[in-house]
C-alpha cells in the first residue's frame, strides 16, 4: 500500500499559526489552544468595542450633523416654518457646518413635510442646488446638472404619508 504525505503550507503562509502569539498594530496577543490567553481576551474585546464605537460614530455623523443644521436653520431668526437662511458671504473657519466649503454662498431651508404638509419650491433658472434628506442623500438635483437642466421650475414635495390627490398644475 502506498502512503501519501500531505505537507501543509498554512503555517508558512500565515506565519503566526502554531506560534501562539500574534503581533498586530494593537500589540501582541497570546493564545493557548487557539483561544486568547491572559489579558489578550480583554484587550481584544476592548479593541472590538473601540472599533464598533468609531464605526457607529462615522455611520451616524451625516444624520446627526444635518439634524443640527436643520434644527439651527428652523430656529434661526423668527423660527417660522419653511424659512430660508442665506449666508451673506463666503464661509470661513468659524462657520459650524460639517461639509461646507469656502467657495459657496449657502442657502438652507429646513422643510418638515410631516409638520407643514406639501411644499412647492419655485427655483429660478440656473440655481445650483438640490433637495436632500437628513442623511445627505440627494432626493433631486436642481440646476444645470439637475432635474430641471438649469431651466428652473416648480417642484412639489409631498409628505411620505400624503393621501390627498396631487394638484396637476402648480
Amino acid at each position: 500500500m502506498a502512503s501519501v504525505t500531505i505537507k501543509s503550507t498554512a503555517a508558512a503562509d500565515h506565519a503566526w499559526f502554531g506560534t501562539e502569539k500574534v503581533k498586530t498594530r494593537l500589540g501582541n496577543f497570546e493564545f493557548k489552544n487557539s483561544y486568547p490567553a491572559g489579558d489578550s481576551a480583554k484587550r481584544l474585546r476592548d479593541a472590538l468595542a473601540f472599533n464598533r464605537t468609531v464605526e457607529a460614530y462615522l455611520v451616524q455623523m451625516h444624520g446627526v450633523s444635518w439634524y443640527r443644521v436643520w434644527k439651527g436653520t428652523a430656529e434661526a431668526g423668527e423660527g417660522t416654518p419653511i424659512q430660508i437662511v442665506l449666508w451673506q458671504s463666503l464661509m470661513d473657519g468659524a462657520t459650524l457646518l460639517l461639509t461646507g466649503n469656502t467657495e459657496t454662498v449657502y442657502g438652507l431651508c429646513a422643510i418638515d413635510l410631516k409638520r407643514d404638509g406639501p411644499v412647492v419650491i419655485d427655483a429660478p433658472a440656473m440655481l445650483l442646488g438640490g433637495i436632500s434628506d437628513l442623511w445627505q442623500r440627494e432626493v433631486m438635483g436642481i440646476g444645470p446638472t439637475g432635474h430641471d437642466k438649469g431651466k428652473g421650475g416648480k417642484f412639489l414635495l409631498l409628505p411620505p404619508d400624503h393621501k390627498a390627490p396631487c394638484p396637476m398644475a402648480i
